[in-house]
């Protein structure tokens, strides 16, 4: 059996770059059970054998207060592990250990990698590496992750070390340190726990809310244990159990820290390569403008490098689904087999696969913008704008997360600790063009506006995010009026991007549309396919078919927009499972591939009536998937369903205005 180890650090410490170095190609990626959380593993070649890696989220405490915290708290408290790798900040140590104090106290065996240390350098910051690992009782090995420097160090230290595993005894000072023993008397006193009596003491102080659990029915005394302490501090010391130790903590970790750390006297601080550039890219005038055209120019790229690819794919399925279909007639197959394998399932899935080029690079790009420290300024400048617009500046970040999809999305405004900056920001999400978005805006835009195509996407997901914004003003002057609560965030170094990272992140979110369009989308454009051909006899794909039945319920509905026939329909109805089958439905029914498709949307659209179509694609109601995720986080049904049908509200208002424009002006 692999020996397990938890890799853990505060965010922006480069543990995703050493996680990367120790553990190369031999990863995998999931989600961590019951939450969309990423889960990352890998494994590392030791002498003894192979190692289990498993990358925690980026916290910079264990209190669980947040669902990342809650992850890695019970991980740390719970698994079996060998020990577990500390990521800290050479440049900001003292940041670094009060994470580093709480792994110790829960008396884990840890290995500590001093990452960034060519930072710290040439900032003129020593570091006493002996000090530091006599205090914490640990191996301390200096490693530059994005350099590779020291891993080799740091696996040899996975390999050898006798990590020590006696719990890091702090001095909480005679009342606190009371506290915690009547506390640990307690639980010790109520039975077996998963964690020993002393960690679920530090636990309860903190609120951490697995311990309720864990006790379930023996949980009745531990509030009003919890609250005599509260009172007994509170006369004592004037702050109650839990701000108490986070008090005696930094104390313990600033005093530690002055002692360790040490700057360089011949070092004359100059203004620094990153000062310089966040005085043009977070400046109040020029931030957001430039941010904007950064994100242009990504989409502008996007089309430039994928559609001659996608053009290439578009012609090989063609072909593909016409030898295949052939090669079935020439072994005397029924017509309605061919039918099903190159309509249904080469052209319909493969209408849909061309696109992977575009979700490639683009997902490359805005991980070159991550990886930068850029992405951290464009939620910066934009922290103005959400303000003043009622939500928290920190829904930025969930919002930046919708681009790729918003289950996630939905699941990240767990950072947001206002309620009621939460549910403004479930709300506001659905609006943001996610990835399954992204082939109908290209398909359309490519089609009716092929000289301005990027421009067009890029427009489409500005709207997204200006009725996403505007939406939220709305919630916060309605529903939901109050003030946001106070924005507090940390701008990363600007780095060169780390290019095996960056191509490692893009060929994860293709292969996972790529597995979507296998199995889901495949299921449904099969299922499309079968519609238009019941009842047996009708023409395929007709009106009377069970497929232009179910349409053609909606196209009145849908007159006013401009595309009041029973194609439209049926793809926007198919679209609620996943915005991705939206093309594959029109393949499927005009069996015919991405080339062909553009040809034949062409002659069921005009140019109003696509544009029209496109806003509806964006702002209509959120998927299956979505909207699950939003039950999820809010735990109501009548949120779900408002923001189902408000969202489907603004799509058509959207889609009618969008059209009357374009008629106005003549397209």
């Amino acid at each position: 059996m692999s020996a397990l180890w938890a890799l853990a650090g505060n965010p922006n410490v480069g543990k995703t770059s050493l996680f990367n170095c120790l553990t190369g190609s031999r990863q995998k990626v999931g989600n961590w059970p019951g939450v969309t959380v990423e889960r990352k593993e890998g494994r590392v070649r030791t002498s003894r054998g192979e190692a289990l890696v498993v990358d925690l989220p980026g916290i910079y405490g264990l209190g669980a207060s947040s669902v990342d915290e809650q992850i890695a708290s019970q991980f740390i408290s719970e698994e079996p592990l060998h020990g577990v790798i500390l990521v800290l900040d050479a440049a900001a140590l003292e940041r670094s250990l009060y994470l580093a104090l709480q792994v110790r106290e829960r008396g884990k065996r840890v290995l500590c990698a001093l990452n960034m240390v060519d930072m710290a350098e040439q900032k003129g910051i020593r570091v006493d590496v002996k000090g530091l690992e006599e205090a914490l009782g640990v191996q301390v090995v200096q490693t530059v992750a994005r350099s590779g420097r020291g891993v080799e160090d740091l696996i040899r230290a996975m390999e050898e070390a006798e990590l020590a595993s006696e719990p890091l005894a702090v001095d909480y000072g005679e009342a606190v340190g009371a506290s915690l023993r009547r506390l640990e008397g307690f639980l010790s006193s109520l039975g077996p726990m998963p964690f020993d009596a002393r960690t679920g003491a530090l636990m309860a102080a903190e609120g951490d809310p697995r311990v309720w659990v864990a006790l379930g029915d023996r949980s009745g005394g531990l509030d009003a244990v919890l609250a005599e302490e509260n009172r007994r501090l509170e006369d004592a010391l004037g702050m109650d159990l839990q701000s108490a130790l986070m008090e005696r903590r930094w104390s313990w970790v600033s005093a530690l820290a002055s002692r360790v750390i040490s700057f360089d006297p011949s070092f004359k601080p100059v203004a620094t390569l990153d000062d310089r550039l966040d005085r043009v890219f977070t400046n109040r005038l020029l931030g957001l403008p430039i941010f904007l055209l950064v994100a242009w120019g990504m989409f502008k790229v996007t089309f430039a490098l994928g559609t001659p690819i996608a053009d290439w794919l578009d012609g090989l399925f063609a072909s593909a689904g016409e030898l295949a279909a052939g090669y079935l007639e020439s072994l005397g197959a029924p017509a309605l087999l061919g039918s099903l394998v190159g309509d249904g399932m080469i052209g319909g899935v493969g209408s849909v696969l061309v696109f992977v080029p575009h979700i490639f690079i683009l997902f490359a790009l805005i991980g070159v913008l991550e990886d930068t420290g850029y992405m951290a300024r464009g939620a910066f400048v934009m922290d103005r704008i959400m303000r003043a617009m009622g939500l928290h500046g920190k829904s930025f970040i969930p919002m930046l997360l919708g681009f790729g999809c918003g289950v996630p999305a939905m699941m990240a405004t767990r950072i947001l600790e206002s309620p009621r900056d939460r549910k403004i920001a479930i709300l506001s999400i659905p609006f943001i063009s996610c990835s399954a978005r992204l082939p109908v805006l290209v398909m359309f835009s490519g089609a009716f506006f092929p000289r301005v195509a990027g421009n067009v996407v890029f427009g489409m997901y500005l709207l997204g995010i200006v009725v996403s914004v505007l939406s939220a003003k709305l919630f916060s002057k309605t529903i939901f009026k109050g003030e946001p609560s106070q924005f507090i965030m940390e701008l990363p170094p600007y780095r060169l991007p780390q290019w095996s990272g960056v191509l490692s992140t893009a060929l994860l979110r293709s292969s996972q549309f790529v597995r979507k369009a296998g199995t889901f989308i495949l299921g449904t454009v099969l299922v499309i396919w079968a519609l238009g051909n019941l009842p047996f006899g009708v023409e395929y794909a007709s009106e009377e078919s069970l497929i232009g039945r179910i349409g053609s319920l909606l196209a009145p509905l849908l007159s006013p927009l401009g595309f009041g026939f029973w194609q439209a329909g049926v793809s926007l109805i198919f679209g609620f499972l996943a915005k991705e089958v939206v093309i594959g439905a029109f393949g499927t029914i005009m069996g015919v591939g991405d080339e062909g498709l553009a040809a034949a949307l062409q002659g069921l659209f005009t140019t109003p009536a696509a544009l029209a179509f496109m806003v509806m694609s964006l702002l209509y109601v959120p998927c299956v998937a979505a909207l699950s995720a939003m039950y999820k986080e809010t735990q109501s049904i009548k949120w779900t369903l408002f923001a189902a049908l408000y969202s489907t509200s603004v799509g058509y208002l959207g889609a009618f205005v969008a059209y009357r424009l374009a008629l106005a002006a003549g397209l």
